[in-house]
């Protein structure tokens, strides 16, 4: 195989809390919100990857920084052979890797018409002569489906589809060989998205273009992509060829945004749909290990625990509200109190009976349903902590002490479901700890 056009290596990018100079004179530590989290792929010359996940989950963020727009927290971006980050002059990098941004108006100076808006990056890098910017910003309108006669307009004047294909028109100026594609139709009617995909499949096999296609929407990205990589949180659990991610996905998050998709087969109606439990955790605090196992269905119980999946979900949930402080003294007693009751008053066997209630509907036994039990006691006698380490030691899961990695192969999955490879002495150190 070729070396990639694009190889991405590791790449961070960071923003920090409370790191202004008061902060420092007072002490306070900066806090750092994990955007993108180490995040490794490469594409090849021709090639469509898409990227795909979650709003906030980091996509947006991730092509913006690859192609400069944002200085990176760490990592190595490499185009053509060069590290980005080490060129002293993006000039011609410019030139050769483009973006096109998810809306189509907001992305577009409405002061400006549409001729100079696809002309200004030719006037930027001094490319051609007035006239033959002018010749070449007529071309460009009527190759993306505008005509000629519109130069003039402004943004206002055109349609959204319009204006994406203005936006399309000004990425093709400098003839570039690399584009992000930011979402770039989402923001459209559907019977505009079509259109627009369809154009931007023409482009790539006419001008040999290289995209990086970001969407949450899999239908689009089935359509347009190559090579799907989905992300999750500021992490990549699951990249492979298009045809193998739909149809045989291996991260249980992949499963769950499949499953996800609208079918248009009448057969499939009425096809039990397995939502995802849990909202996405914040990126200032993600969790330990595996990213996904707050909202996973397939979390890896210890070894000597035997118990259903369901009620090892609902073991984990109690585990994260408790750790999470969701789940308060005062509020069980206000749960627990009838209409002429005083919270205050209540005993502890009722508030045990209320968290039984509340947090558990599948049956848990014997030596599971005694250490629940126990952490019970240790809540409502107001001992936050042990109630914590009581849960932990039995029912740790290797899905929290250790971060899953991408395998070496085609078709890879970051899940301790599969083979991992051997962990990093930083991970080790970390299992250890936990010990």
């Amino acid at each position: 195989m070729t070396d990639p056009l694009l190889r991405v290596s590791d790449l961070q990018k960071y923003y920090f809390e409370q790191d202004t100079l008061t902060d420092r004179l007072l002490g306070r530590e900066p806090k750092s919100v994990k955007a993108v989290d180490g995040i490794s792929f490469q594409i090849q010359e021709g090639e469509t990857l898409g990227l795909v996940g979650e709003s906030g989950c980091g996509k947006s963020t991730t092509g913006e920084t690859l192609l400069s727009l944002r200085d990176p927290t760490g990592g190595r971006v490499e185009f053509d052979g060069q590290d980005v980050y080490e060129l002293n002059d993006l000039t011609e990098f410019r030139k050769r890797a483009q973006v096109v941004f998810q809306d189509p108006f907001s992305s577009l100076d409405p002061r400006m018409t549409a001729g100079e808006i696809i002309r200004e990056p030719l006037d930027v890098h001094g490319v051609g002569s007035r006239s033959g910017r002018r010749e070449r910003v007529q071309e460009l309108m009527e190759r993306v489906g505008l005509s000629a006669g519109q130069i003039d307009r402004y943004p206002h004047e055109f349609s959204g589809g319009q204006r994406q294909r203005i936006g399309i028109a000004r990425a093709l100026a400098l003839e570039p060989d690399f584009i992000v594609l930011d979402e770039p139709v989402s923001a459209l009617d559907v019977s505009v998205q079509a259109q627009v995909l369809n154009l931007l499949q023409d482009l790539q096999n006419e001008f040999g273009l290289t995209y990086l296609f970001i969407a949450h929407d899999l239908s689009v990205v089935r359509h347009i992509s190559d090579r799907v990589a989905v992300m999750y949180l500021g992490e990549i659990v699951e990249v492979g060829p298009v045809d193998e991610i739909f149809t045989d996905p291996q991260h249980p998050y992949t499963q769950a945004l499949l499953e996800s998709v609208p079918r248009a087969d009448t057969s499939e109606q009425e096809r039990d749909i397995h939502t995802l439990s849990g909202d996405v955790p914040s990126p200032r605090n993600p969790p330990s290990g595996c990213h996904f196992r707050t909202r996973c269905p397939n979390v890896i119980p210890p070894r000597d625990v035997e118990i259903r999946q369901t009620a090892y979900r609902e073991v984990m949930d109690y585990r994260e509200r408790l750790e999470s402080d969701e789940i308060s003294l005062p509020g069980v007693r206000e749960l627990a109190a009838g209409p002429d009751e005083n919270p205050a008053e209540l005993d502890d066997e009722t508030l045990k009976a209320e968290l039984w209630k509340e947090l558990f509907t599948h049956q848990l036994e014997g030596e599971n349903r005694a250490t629940v039990a126990e952490s019970f006691d240790r809540f409502v006698s107001d001992d936050r902590e042990g109630a914590i380490e009581v849960m932990r030691k039995r029912f740790e899961s290797i899905c929290e002490r250790q971060r899953p990695v991408l395998q070496n192969r085609e078709h890879p999955a970051a899940c301790h479901l599969y083979d991992q490879p051997e962990p990093a002495p930083e991970t080790r150190e970390m299992e250890s700890s936990a010990d």
